[in-house]
């Protein structure tokens, strides 16, 4: 059978469970976050790097993105882990996009623009700064999306 795993990078969630059945949250961003609260996942923390801990099987839910009064109030050093990261990443390509269409049409790009401008292949936006990126989730106009993380199980044979 599938089991979907999450790993848990606390420079990216602070909110992420400390020890083993405890509760967390779960930051993400983009539309395309398709595995994330498929079914029961196991869940790891890395409590050192390359050190990862079973925290036990987890039920993600969705709830609403953060605010932008939430985001502002995260401590900046895990501010900076996400601006910096979606500065460069693939996986930030989508919100470089969106800060770019809302540059150059000056109002927020529609689902079939974002739809049209990231089927141009080869584009990658990397010209967006960090300082672009972060101000744009300083006034809303990019959300992080948050799951909530429930321990329905703890697979003790699995952590041996």
């Amino acid at each position: 059978g599938r089991n979907p795993q999450t790993y848990l990078n606390q420079d990216y969630q602070p909110y992420a469970p400390a020890v083993p059945g405890s509760p967390g949250i779960f930051f993400g961003v983009g539309h395309k976050f398709t595995d994330v609260g498929q079914g029961v996942q196991r869940v790891f923390t890395r409590i050192a790097r390359g050190h990862w801990l079973y925290m036990g099987q987890y039920q993600l839910q969705q709830d609403r993105p953060l605010t932008k009064e939430e985001w502002a109030s995260i401590k900046p050093e895990v501010r900076n882990t996400w601006v910096s990261s979606l500065s460069t990443a693939a996986w930030g390509k989508r919100v470089r996009l969106c800060i770019a269409l809302r540059k150059r049409l000056g109002r927020p790009p529609s689902s079939a623009e974002i739809q049209a401008e990231s089927g141009i292949s080869g584009r990658t936006y990397l010209e967006i700064t960090q300082e672009e990126i972060g101000q744009a989730f300083l006034r809303g106009e990019e959300t992080i999306s948050v799951w909530v993380l429930k321990c329905v199980g703890y697979n003790a044979e699995f952590q041996r």
